[in-house]
């Protein structure tokens, strides 16, 4: 009976052994998984900008379903390389920013064991990639600008001796010819802007085949624009160059029959140099009334931020867009745009003007769906000040733009020459956005009557007084007489 009795419990011994071992076989390939370890780690900080990989390690053999969400983007199982308890995310083709925060998240039911028996519970791996070490970027800026006029000397020494210490404030007129938009900062924040900035948009209106008397635009009338001066303000002017839809149009008098965009007119730039051609013909009969009303400024001692021919890219180098210049000035492609800023330079110069600042606006950017547009500029000899114009970004962002124009550019000031929607002066300051000077762009909706920013598109009430109120923002000190 003894004998019997050890038989059975070394049988029993046996049975036990074998099922444990299967258990434990079973737990390597069939429990839920863990994750063990990743690389980077969860909440690492200073990972290289040039991660390609994310490698995650689980507690036993896994099977990968892929379809993981990395910061919105989608990581199929194609990207994923399965090794026993190891899956290694490719992330190659995703260009990491910067001072970003990054979230691998796994959902439930993507990991499972590795004969599919059971899956690991959503899990996630964040980490944030290393800042950008601040570059020292040398800088040899002219010391005179490019038209000999004493006004226009005297404007680029005061832009010069505030550069990268000080931005200067500005407005854009609501529309074309008025100091509305300077108005509604000053009832906004008790203050105006430095710099008031026009637009010759409606310089057709002086044209010898203008006939709606009841709808024109004195651009002779510069009264105002003597208060401003001698209240030491500045003037900055651009001109959305309208020309006739075609050539011989019947002359509409509301202006329809004008246009800036090239979809909607034959004129043709590279024709502009060519006598005989209606385009010339148009060119110098502007580009005269142009002159007339730059001269009277001059001779009142009155400088111009002189901003013509604006935006000429357009989306041209645009790697995700259409492919196309905004106005007809650029749409001809760079060549004939450089020919036509030079043209229009020597035009002026030979007419005695010498008051102006030119700026030229460059649409090179840090976002890679655009390209540069170095083709597009007119030369250093023609340009005193590059701009830049931003719409519906962070102040981060704007301060990137500053930095990579100023590096593009080390021999030229720089500065935020049209805004809309984006992040506090005082922010781009702090992130080293250090502009010249920068102007929001009117809003036509604004009740003027009303005085009331708290509702604009583009730089609302608390926009302004944020501004207004730094001491690295140069406001205009005196009082125009028009506004007692």
């Amino acid at each position: 009976m003894k004998i019997k009795l050890t038989a059975l419990l070394m049988v029993a011994s046996l049975v036990c052994f074998s099922a444990c071992s299967d258990d434990d076989d079973d737990d390597a390939t069939s429990g839920a998984p863990s994750l063990s370890s990743s690389q980077p780690e969860h909440g690492a900080t200073g990972v290289s900008v040039d991660l390609s990989e994310i490698v995650l390690t689980y507690d036993r053999d896994v099977y990968c379903l892929g379809n993981f969400d990395f910061n919105g983007t989608t990581i199929s199982l194609s990207k994923c390389d399965i090794s026993g308890a190891t899956v290694t995310v490719d992330i190659s083709d995703i260009e990491l920013e910067y001072g970003t925060k990054y979230t691998l998240t796994i959902p439930a039911g993507q990991i499972m064991s590795q004969n599919q028996s059971s899956s690991a519970a959503a899990h996630s791996i964040t980490f944030n990639t290393e800042e950008e070490e601040e570059e020292e970027i040398e800088t040899d800026i002219a010391s005179e600008p490019v038209m000999s006029g004493e006004s226009a000397k005297a404007l680029y020494a005061y832009l010069l001796e505030n550069y990268g210490t000080k931005t200067i404030s500005a407005s854009m007129a609501n529309v074309s010819w008025n100091f509305d938009e300077a108005k509604l900062i000053y009832a906004a924040t008790g203050k105006y802007p430095k710099i008031a900035a026009m637009d010759f948009i409606h310089l057709i209106t002086l044209r010898s085949d203008w006939t709606n008397q009841w709808w024109t635009i004195d651009y002779t009338d510069i009264d105002d624009f003597k208060a401003w001066n001698d209240a030491g303000g500045y003037i900055a002017a651009s001109w959305h160059w309208n020309v006739p839809l075609y050539e011989g149009v019947t002359v509409a008098t509301d202006g329809s029959s004008y246009t800036c965009k090239p979809e909607e007119t034959t004129f043709s730039a590279s024709n502009v140099y060519t006598e005989g051609t209606w385009e010339y013909t148009q060119a110098v009969e502007d580009l005269d009334i142009l002159a007339e009303c730059l001269l009277n400024l001059q001779n009142e001692g009155i400088a111009v931020l002189w901003r013509p021919l604006h935006e000429a890219a357009g989306n041209y180098y645009a790697k995700e867009f259409d492919g196309e210049a905004w106005f007809w000035w650029g749409y001809e492609g760079p060549e004939v745009f450089v020919k036509l800023w030079q043209y229009m330079y020597n035009y002026l110069a030979n007419k005695g003007i010498n008051n102006l600042v030119w700026v030229w606006t460059s649409q090179s950017t840090t976002d890679s769906a655009y390209g540069d547009d170095d083709d597009y500029y007119p030369g250093d000899e023609y340009v005193d000040i590059i701009g830049r114009d931003i719409y519906t970004n962070t102040a981060d962002f704007c301060a990137k733009e500053f930095k990579y124009l100023q590096k593009k550019y080390p021999n030229k000031l720089i500065t935020l020459s049209e805004l809309g929607a984006v992040g506090n002066i005082t922010d781009q300051w702090a992130a080293g956005g250090c502009w010249s000077y920068f102007m929001p762009w009117y809003d036509y909706d604004v009740d003027n009557t009303s005085y009331d920013l708290s509702q604009h598109e583009h730089a609302d009430t608390d926009w302004w007084t944020d501004a207004m109120n730094s001491d690295y923002v140069i406001t205009l000190d005196g009082t125009p007489s028009f506004t007692e």
